[in-house]
């Protein structure tokens, strides 16, 4: 939803090009339609400085494939803690919410590339998972969690940095393997 404002002057340089890319979302971190992101477009448009382009582009997908080992702690179900461990990942690496400080409601802060959000931090994913109620800890290396791309399945045991403009994770159950020893 818009609001329209009606701009009464045009302040500033003629015939100096400046250009923006508007990257968007829904509000699930999906891709819209191509209609919807052509309207936003044109909304912008009708708005813009004299000889200021306006682009609306989608965000770049990334698939992150995930696999992890935990310990649970004596008196917790494994599969309830495996259970909890995967959806946590799963909402850690969800579009709708990557880069949101706030994670939701009016206090939302959203950060960009600029800010490190171009990358999924290792030592921030395990923390999500120790977070979980019932993990002891996560095994290091390899053993405890793995972490790749589509092309490179679960293979890296350090940073993992998104590809393209706009850069979010998408995370696909099926990819988010979790296990208890």
């Amino acid at each position: 939803e818009f609001r329209r404002v009606l701009f009464r002057s045009v302040i500033g340089k003629y015939g100096e090009e400046r250009t923006v890319t508007v990257f968007v979302t829904n509000k699930q971190g999906k891709a819209l339609t191509s209609e919807a992101m052509t309207d936003i477009e044109n909304w912008l448009k009708e708005f813009r400085e004299i000889n200021f382009l306006v682009y609306v582009r989608e965000a770049s997908y990334n698939e992150v494939r995930v696999t992890a080992t935990v310990h649970c702690l004596p008196g917790y179900t494994e599969a309830s803690v495996v259970a909890s461990v995967k959806t946590a990942i799963e909402n850690y690496l969800s579009p709708e919410t990557w880069g949101n400080k706030g994670q939701g409601g009016s206090e939302s802060t959203w950060l960009n590339a600029t800010q490190g959000y171009n990358v999924v931090r290792y030592n921030a994913l395990v923390g999500v998972i120790e977070a979980v109620s019932g993990v002891q800890y996560v095994p290091s290396g390899s053993a405890g969690l793995a972490i790749g791309l589509e092309e490179a399945v679960g293979s890296k045991v350090a940073d993992l940095t998104l590809a393209g403009p706009a850069p979010l994770p998408e995370c696909k159950a099926a990819e988010v393997k979790v296990t208890a020893v």
